[in-house]
Order: structure tokens, then C-alpha cells, then sequence
């Protein structure tokens, strides 16, 4: 449970007001190292090009619902850091790892919710910033005209509990002029009693 970080300074004080608290926080420069880890991931991943709007990696136990055999991935040794910094100041010990790249402006992810995945109670959704300033968008799921726009700068945290993902959607929409972004949302997934593949 969180207890100790506080709501975002980067915010005007009548927008923190309006975020979906207890809910949702944001520390910037929570990751000073974030520079050289954008350089490493761009250029040492094998980014899945499947989706036109994004590229994408998978690390840890996956959460894919479609497939009796779970696979799990191990974090890349650069994730240390940041996954004993989540613990530290979240409370929760992340088993999965989603990066996302977006080369351009013109990559996005659409709105959408975590509430379909089986993460683990009190823990959420850590989503860690490098490269170029991106918007994070959230809205109600139940009212659309509900919505909200908060930059996410480099080496920034936006965290998200498992109970805002019942109600709001999340995404990044396309942005004019923009550079290379990548985002790592760290989760911790239950454990299955189904057979896991180590790769």
C-alpha cells in the first residue's frame, strides 16, 4: 500500500486536485539514470513490430489469457534498479514488464484498462518515462467527457493502483512533432497454477 509519495509538483494545484486520488501519483526525476537506459533498450531490444502503433517487448511472466502455457522471460539486468525502487517506495515486487517504443509522434497507444489482467492485490501499475515527453491521457470508462492530460517526463514514475483500472482508461495518443519515447510498465501478475516456460 502506498503511504509515503506524495501527489505530482509538476501539476498546477487545482489539477492535482482533480486527479482520481488516492489513485494515481507521479514523481518526477524518479530514475536519474534514465538516458542511458533509453540508449540500451532502443538499440539492444528485439522490438515486435506486430502492432502499426507501437513496437513492444515482453519481460517476466506473461499475461497472455489465450495460452494454456505461460511464458517467463527474464528482466534484463538493467531493471534491477528500478524494480528495487518499486518495491521500496510502491510496496509491490513486479513479476511482469511491458515496454513499449514509439519512434515518433505518430505512435500511440489507444484507451484502455488492466482490469481483465490478474494482478496482484495492492500493487498497480508503475509506468517508467524515457526519451521525449509523451501525454498520458486517462478517462472514466462510464463518462467519456471525464478526462485528463499529464505529461510524463523523462525518468518520471505514473503509477496507477489496481482499483483505478475499474474505472478509467489510460492511453497516448499521436503528438505532433514529438520524438522517441519508451515506456516500461512494470505489474505483478498472480501466480497461475498452469505449467511456465522459462525462455
Amino acid at each position: 500500500m502506498v503511504s509515503h509519495i506524495h501527489q505530482a509538483t509538476l501539476f498546477e494545484q487545482s489539477e492535482v486536485e482533480r486527479l482520481p486520488k488516492p489513485e494515481i501519483h507521479y514523481l518526477a526525476n524518479w530514475f536519474t539514470d534514465h538516458k542511458d537506459l533509453f540508449i540500451e533498450l532502443k538499440e539492444e531490444l528485439s522490438w515486435n513490430k506486430q502492432y502499426r502503433s507501437r513496437f513492444t517487448v515482453s519481460f517476466g511472466l506473461s499475461y497472455t489469457k489465450d495460452s494454456k502455457l505461460r511464458h517467463k522471460i527474464p528482466f534484463p539486468d538493467s531493471f534491477l534498479k528500478i524494480t528495487q525502487k518499486i518495491e521500496q517506495d510502491l510496496g509491490y515486487s513486479p513479476n511482469n514488464c511491458l515496454a513499449n517504443y514509439y519512434p515518433t509522434g505518430d505512435h500511440y497507444i489507444s484507451f484502455h484498462s488492466d482490469q481483465d489482467m490478474e494482478m496482484q492485490a495492492h500493487s498497480g501499475v508503475s509506468i517508467v518515462s524515457l526519451g521525449t515527453t509523451r501525454l498520458m491521457q486517462l478517462r472514466k470508462i462510464n463518462d467519456h467527457r471525464i478526462s485528463y492530460a499529464y505529461p510524463l517526463a523523462p525518468g518520471s514514475l505514473f503509477y496507477m493502483t489496481d482499483q483505478l483500472q475499474k474505472e478509467w482508461q489510460h492511453g497516448i495518443p499521436k503528438q505532433y512533432n514529438c520524438g522517441e519515447r519508451i515506456s516500461l510498465s512494470f505489474r505483478a501478475l498472480k501466480e497461475s497454477q498452469d505449467p511456465i516456460e522459462s525462455d
